[in-house]
């Protein structure tokens, strides 16, 4: 099973984690929901440098310490900045979803 980012890259795998749960007419609304509010909190709620995070490590697949080089500093300050914009996306697309947004 994959991360909630997954969902922005390959939708399929939220399909696959939550098979169990989501009744197969409903999964295709159901993905386009939480896409939404993760695109909406990636716009609109995470800074520049959480955004420039999250592409580079769940778009790209960048290794944290390639990313630290890159944008010059720490891996476990990057790895910080990881963990902050995935909790607030993780709340904005589950709210949404909720709301049916």
């Amino acid at each position: 099973m994959g991360t909630i980012f997954d969902i922005l890259y390959d939708p399929q795998q939220l399909v696959e984690a939550n098979a169990d749960v989501l009744e197969p007419d409903d999964n295709s609304r159901q993905r386009e929901r939480l896409r939404r509010g993760m695109l909406y909190a990636m716009e609109h709620l995470l800074t520049p440098r959480q955004q420039q995070v999250v592409r580079l490590y769940y778009g790209e697949q960048m290794p944290l310490a390639e990313i630290a080089k890159q944008l010059g500093c720490k891996p476990a300050a990057v790895n910080r900045c990881r963990k902050r914009a995935a909790k607030q996306m993780a709340l904005v697309a589950g709210l949404c979803y909720e709301m049916g947004r």
